[in-house]
């Protein structure tokens, strides 16, 4: 070749190349736009190609002929036209080294971006590619008709690179005819076509765009990797995606095929709808056409099978086929060509993989060996669905809360998320309405909204996503429709088998309506099969699409889920417990639903009252008294609505929880107005048996408890008389009635009886019933508890040791039977002085009551008590206060209604006064005093002892005033002289005492009057007591001046012998004011011989050197004295001078003071060992006084 020819194709070359470069350059960045032409993002590899086949010929020393050069030059004229119209699209570049430039540089790109897309959708001109092609079609020609002149040697070569020149025009050809195609078809597709070898072609054939917003699920992923991965198997690699409607399966096969493509050049995708058979036959069908099989559109020819047959056997490319939607048994079935759907899925091709979605797992396992289970987001997962206008407008505790109302299901989270964009709904607003009702969570379950990822399901909804489910599960097993709407209205965890299975019910068929639940992913078993639970959601909507189906369905569903739970809830017997402790939630469920039952329905409430009664006494027995008196108020109420039999019954249920809870003044009204109800009314005979046992004994037991113990042991002693006849002495009835008659003798003191009465009966229900039985249990109780109060307390503390040993056993800490153990123990420690073994016990005991029984109740209150008084014994008021005020507010003791909290509230006032801080004594006396008006009555024992303590609380402030103000506001002398209540006599003879220190002595004498009377008759003549109060009414007496009437009233109550042998100070006092009141009327002899007998009890009594023995020497003397006896007065008062000097010098000096100091001292003793004595500080003041 001359160089000037070499240098001319050169030239033209170079330039060729040079466009060629700058348009494959400018291809490349565009691919990337989702605006581009297809058949653009494939040119970059056919102009390659090109380019590639015209260096080779400038290599050649081939010269080139005139028109081979004007067709070069045609092609660079036309590269560079093409190159130029390219650059209109062009983004402009942008200096990222220049920061205020680079700033806003992604925004920038991002609308730019978007200008390009619109620009190839209304600038694009096929005919310029067109022109391109055709100059490039006129320089592959010419080059043809000079390889035909050229030596074989070259031609060889020549012909060669022409081959590849026509390849490179006919791809660009078909590329233009596809283009053509895309302009038309809205799927989004990707091929590589070879005319001559279509088994090689690459396609992407994916109905859907790839959804941007997908998040998480990277361990499905890594899962799906390893089970599609390419093996050298014969088969192909199966793989299926099994789990709820709306949890994402498909979205994950989307993203899945989506990854592949980009990972993988070679790799061909194929999408197949499989929601029914129709859909199926028509995306095989797409796959011939598009592959142009031959047969294809021959009807004796069977299409699908040819597509299998090609997967198999002719395809070449490796190739990933997803299946969705498999979510019923049609793809077994038959299609229009005699064969089931699943016979068309290729099975052999080491190049190939199928993916399955399905919501039914049975499919799934029939499909692959170990489909892929998809459960709901992970929480982190979840949160991300939310868009950036959630985020700015709630908080991370709002959307996790929300997320977690919505079970993390995603299509949940999306349907929300669309609701509240179009509402304007806040998130904290979305949750207020979903927790609103039932009513309106399903309305929001039920809204639809368009996804723009799931085209091809239109409008769509959680509820209406899982209606299809609903609905292909009634069409194939109607009984597992039937178990779904049964769920719906349990509680949606731990739902037992024995409760759903009907009694006669073959295994089999219920294996296969529970699994074809399971199968769908509406529900869940654990390990053992046996328990079962529910999608709070699918609850919600299997409800809403009972309601679609009709009003009566509903009902249907409602009165048969609550037929069942009636019938099936067991006695509250102990045996039953576990099983009634498995049912109590879905009996909860059930019987809140708030059914429209038409007035003449009485059978469901009926069944609904049964219910509740039977969950009350389950309830009641657990210690769950507050939901226990719930249920049975409820079925009491529902009760006005039936026979007079069924509302008896609930009174009889309710009574018992009262009696449980240790109300027994209720439990005792209400178990007498049951008995007068049935004796009253003949219609009311025919009550059960059991009840009206459970009935009597309960009733004697409050009785009992109620100190009507006459009456209590006559009631139980006839039903026990009666259960041994008619049911034997080892029945349970029989045995319970034993136990409550020795509680009742043991409350009468008859302890020996009761003993043998616990110890005949405990042998008799160990043998019958067992060593665990809570009868057993009771018996032991009260049996320990007789022991620990006829001071056997070790007898007792290893009695209760055995018990709480066997408790262990059975029953949970927080139990009542564990808590009385615990109680027990605890007393028997304290007794046996263990003090910090019994107080580390109480505290346990305290703390399981306060979780068991709840802090109001009586028993935890009493705990409560004992500790407190051990720790005031111990002498740790300020740990017992402490506790006290821990638990006070909490119990709510001034609002009690138990007689515990009135003791403890004495008990912190007790503790308060012993520590002198009378003000805050008097505070607790004072609430103490109004609870036991209201509880008891003003004339209660318990009232007077309250009131004694608040008035000395008011005498020790000097509030004496006030002490009068209040006893006569409280109390009056005519109510009280009535009463035996020693308490109350107490206050009359503190009102006196009050008055004579006012020196009203004879308004005092009147109260003393009535006291004095009532003393004697109750206590005795000579009894301390009576004494006192007599001493009290001859010193009012004397304070009036009325000295007969004293000597009248003490000769006429009292004799001399039988004073001088007592041994207490309130005879010596008699003595002593009996001898003054004769001296005073100058009978001196009768006024010797009562001194004479003071002094000998003093000197015995007091010792001789004590005060009042020197005031009784000093009155005798004076009275021989007056007799004349000088030497025999002076005589005793040498006695009393010898005893004074032998005293220290200042115990002498105390005695010329009156004794003032000892008296003080003497009072402080006594009120140290005996706090409550008030009369006998009194008496020390009087003989102060005196």
């Amino acid at each position: 070749m001359d160089p000037l020819s070499a240098l001319g194709l050169a030239g033209n070359v170079v330039q060729f190349v040079e466009y060629g470069v700058k348009i494959c350059s400018l291809v490349k960045e565009y691919s990337s736009l989702e605006g581009c032409p297809r058949q653009v993002s494939e040119f970059s590899h056919r102009l390659n190609t090109t380019l590639q086949t015209v260096n080779d010929l400038n290599d050649s020393d081939r010269v080139l002929l005139e028109n081979e050069k004007a067709t070069l030059e045609l092609c660079a004229t036309k590269a560079a036209e093409f190159l130029a119209y390219l650059e209109e699209f062009r983004v402009s570049s942008v200096d990222t080294n220049n920061l205020e430039n680079s700033k806003g540089f992604l925004v920038r790109r991002k609308l730019d971006l978007r200008k390009v897309c619109l620009a190839f959708k209304t600038k694009w001109k096929m005919e310029k590619l067109q022109e391109l092609d055709s100059a490039i079609d006129q320089l592959l020609k010419a080059i043809m008709l000079q390889n035909q002149s050229r030596s074989e040697g070259t031609t060889l070569r020549v012909e060669a690179n022409t081959m590849r020149l026509l390849e490179s025009s006919k791809q660009l050809l078909g590329q233009l005819d596809e283009l053509k195609a895309s302009q038309t078809d809205g799927l989004v597709v990707k091929v590589d076509s070879d005319s001559q070898n279509i088994k090689t072609q690459r396609v992407f054939s994916v109905h859907a765009s790839r959804n941007t917003g997908f998040v998480g699920r990277e361990a499905v992923f890594r899962e799906l990797r390893e089970n599609l991965a390419p093996s050298q198997n014969v088969g192909i690699r199966e793989a299926a995606l099994c789990g709820l409607g709306g949890v994402g399966k498909s979205q994950i096969a989307l993203e899945y095929a989506y990854r592949l493509n980009d990972s993988d050049p070679e790799m061909s995708v194929f999408w197949v709808h499989a929601a029914n058979l129709q859909r199926f036959e028509q995306e095989y069908r797409a796959i011939a056409q598009r592959f142009e099989l031959p047969g294809r559109d021959d009807p004796q020819i069977d299409t699908l099978q040819l597509v299998r047959d090609w997967f198999e056997h002719e395809y070449q490319q490796p190739w990933l086929i997803v299946v969705d939607n498999v979510d019923d048994n049609q793809i077994f079935q038959k299609t229009s060509t005699g064969k089931t759907g699943r016979e068309y899925i290729p099975q052999i091709n080491p190049h190939g993989s199928v993916l399955y979605t399905s919501r039914n797992r049975d499919i799934c396992f029939q499909l692959v060996n170990d489909p892929i289970s998809i459960p709901s987001m992970p929480a982190d997962e979840a949160l991300m669905l939310f868009d950036d206008r959630i985020r700015k407008t709630s908080t991370r505790a709002e959307q996790l809360s929300l997320a977690e109302e919505l079970e993390f299901l995603p299509l949940a989270i999306i349907q929300a998320v669309k609701y509240m964009a179009t509402r304007r709904k806040t998130v904290s607003q979305y949750l207020e309405l979903f927790r609103e009702n039932k009513s309106s969570r399903i309305a929001l379950l039920m809204h639809k909204f368009s996804d723009a990822r799931r085209r091809e399901r239109g409008l769509e909804s959680v509820a209406t996503t899982w209606m299809v489910s609903f609905n292909h599960i009634e069409r194939e097993c109607p009984r597992a429709s039937e178990l779904l709407s049964l769920m719906s209205f349990l509680d949606r965890q731990g739902i037992p088998k024995s409760l759903v299975v009907n009694n006669a019910e073959n295994a089999v068929d219920f294996d296969r309506a529970i699994g074809l639940l399971e199968d769908y992913s509406l529900i869940t078993s654990d390990d053992t099969n046996t328990l079962y639970s529910i999608h709070r959601l699918v609850q919600d909507v299997t409800i809403a699409w009972l309601r679609s189906q009709s009003k009566s369905r509903i009902e249907q569903s409602a009165f048969l889920a609550l037929d069942i739970v009636s019938t099936k809830f067991p006695k509250e017997e102990f045996e039953n417990w576990p099983t009634c402790a498995l049912y109590v939630p879905h009996a909860r469920a059930i019987s809140n639903l708030c059914l429209e039952m038409p007035p003449e329905e009485k059978e469901p409430i009926s069944k609904r009252v049964h219910l509740l009664k039977n969950v009350a006494s389950y309830l009641a027995e657990q210690g769950e008294y507050e939901m226990a008196m719930s249920n049975a108020e409820l079925a009491l109420e529902l009760c006005h609505e039936l026979t007079g039999t069924d509302i008896l019954v609930a009174k009889a249920k309710v009574a018992y929880i009262f009696y449980l809870k240790g109300e027994l003044v209720e439990a005792e009204d209400l178990y007498r107005g049951f008995l007068q109800d049935v004796e009253a009314d003949s219609s009311n005979k025919g009550i059960d048996i059991n009840t009206m046992m459970d009935v009597e004994a309960n009733f004697a037991f409050a009785l009992g408890e109620n100190g009507k113990l006459e009456e209590a042991e006559s009631r139980i002693r006839r039903l026990l008389e009666y259960q041994m006849i008619e049911l034997g002495t080892n029945d349970k009835n029989t045995l319970e009635s034993a136990n409550v008659l020795g509680g009742i003798l043991a409350d009468q003191g008859k302890f020996t009886e009761a003993e043998c009465e616990y110890r005949k009966t405990l042998r008799s229900v160990e043998e019958t019933l067992g060593l665990h039985h809570p009868l057993t249990f009771s018996i032991m109780h009260n049996l320990g508890l007789l022991l620990q109060g006829m001071a056997k307390c070790e007898e007792s503390l290893k009695l209760f040791q055995l018990v709480d040993k066997r408790e262990k056993e059975i029953y949970k800490d927080d139990n009542h039977p564990r808590i009385i153990t615990k109680w027990a123990l605890a007393g028997n420690f304290e007794i046996l002085g263990q003090r910090e073994k019994a107080e580390i016990i109480y505290r346990e005991a305290l703390e399981s009551s306060q979780k068991c029984m709840g802090p109001n109740h009586s028993f935890t209150i009493r705990i409560l008590g004992n500790l407190v008084e051990m720790l005031e014994d111990q002498g740790s008021y300020l740990s017992a206060q402490t506790l006290f005020l821990e638990h006070a507010g909490i119990m709510r003791l001034e609002s009690s209604n138990f007689v515990e909290a009135l003791r403890l509230m004495r008990t912190m006032g007790r503790m308060l006064f012993e520590q002198e801080k009378y003000a805050e004594a008097e505070i607790w006396f004072r609430k103490e005093l109004n609870r036991c008006e209201i509880l008891q009555g003003t004339v209660h024992k318990d009232t007077f002892i309250t009131l004694e303590w608040l008035v000395a609380c008011l005498e020790r402030l000097g509030r004496v005033q006030e002490v009068e103000k209040l006893i006569v506001e409280k109390l009056g002398p005519v109510q009280l002289e009535s009463l035996d209540c020693v308490s109350a006599l107490g206050i009359m003879n503190t009102m006196g005492c009050t008055l004579f220190k006012q020196e009203k002595y004879a308004e005092a004498e009147i109260w003393f009057r009535k006291e004095y009377p009532r003393r004697d008759s109750i206590c005795g003549t000579y009894h301390q007591d009576s004494l006192e109060s007599l001493d009290w009414l001859t010193l009012c007496l004397e304070k009036l001046g009325r000295f007969q009437e004293i000597e009248e009233l003490i000769v006429e109550k009292l004799e001399l012998v039988q004073l001088e042998s007592l041994d207490c100070v309130s005879a010596l006092n008699i003595m002593h004011r009996m001898g003054h009141m004769l001296f005073k009327q100058e009978k001196y002899a009768e006024a010797e011989i009562w001194f004479r007998k003071e002094l000998n009890r003093c000197e015995i009594l007091q010792g001789t050197v004590h005060k009042d023995t020197f005031i009784s020497l000093e009155w005798l003397a004076d009275c021989l004295e007056e007799l004349g006896r000088v030497q025999e007065a002076d005589h005793f008062r040498g006695i009393q001078q010898e005893r004074e000097e032998s005293l220290e010098v200042t115990e002498r000096l105390k005695q010329t003071t009156l004794y003032d100091e000892e008296i003080d001292s003497d009072a402080s003793a006594v009120e140290e060992d005996e706090p409550i004595d008030l009369r006998h500080r009194l008496y020390l003041e009087r003989r102060k006084a005196n």
